[in-house]
């Protein structure tokens, strides 16, 4: 099979050889032509060149129809290079892409159980979190109510997913943007605020 280079190359040789031996019958039609009439009264020297013209006219017709013959054929040839060489990349191109396709699809599929361990890891940390309120309400302190610290959270889930474009609630008003450290040290400052107030209270009496 012809690399589109050596077609090409092969192509434009041919061209030139085509233009070549036109050119040369041309000539030699040219050279006939002002024989011809002298031949034909009597002049045998111009007899004898014409003889001998048209031999070489007869040669050089055929040789522009060989290279004419050619010529399509090469360029034919430099046709289906081409079109083999553009398969070739497009190829190419589908196995680099089917390559990229792969490789983000393993890195999206391992995204789905990074995110479950981190909402199993959430969920496991909000519930720790309410056990250790739950305890602090049975020792009494007056810690923010079950339902209030699960608004507050559901609205640090819906402000943080939508930082990425999900949309899991009503939006959130910028006073209730807040993180989950946040909350929980404002718990936990609570707790400790409360536990302080009533071992000054034990102490004081």
């Amino acid at each position: 099979m012809d690399t589109v280079e050596h077609a090409r190359r092969i192509v434009a040789e041919l061209e030139s050889k085509l233009a070549a031996t036109s050119d040369r019958a041309t000539a030699l039609a040219t050279e006939r032509r002002r024989l011809a009439y002298d031949a034909s009264v009597g002049d045998a020297k111009a007899h004898k060149e014409l003889t001998k013209l048209t031999g070489e006219s007869a040669t050089a017709g055929i040789e522009v129809e060989n290279a004419r013959i050619a010529l399509h054929e090469a360029r034919h040839r430099l046709a289906s290079a081409e079109h083999t060489a553009a398969l070739a990349e497009q190829r190419a191109n589908a196995e680099r892409l089917s390559g990229q396709v792969k490789e983000l699809a393993a890195k999206i599929e391992s995204r789905g159980p990074a995110i479950s361990k981190a909402l199993a890891s959430f969920c496991e940390q909000y519930s720790a979190l309410e056990s250790d309120l739950t305890a602090l309400r049975q020792l009494g302190a007056e810690i923010t109510p079950a339902r209030t610290v699960g608004l507050s959270f559901e609205a640090v889930l819906s402000h943080t997913a939508l930082s990425v474009g999900l949309h899991l609630g009503d939006l959130v008003e910028p006073s209730r943007r807040h993180s989950p450290e946040f909350l929980a040290t404002s718990l936990a400052t609570r707790a400790r605020t409360w536990g302080d107030a009533v071992l000054n209270e034990k102490v004081a009496a």
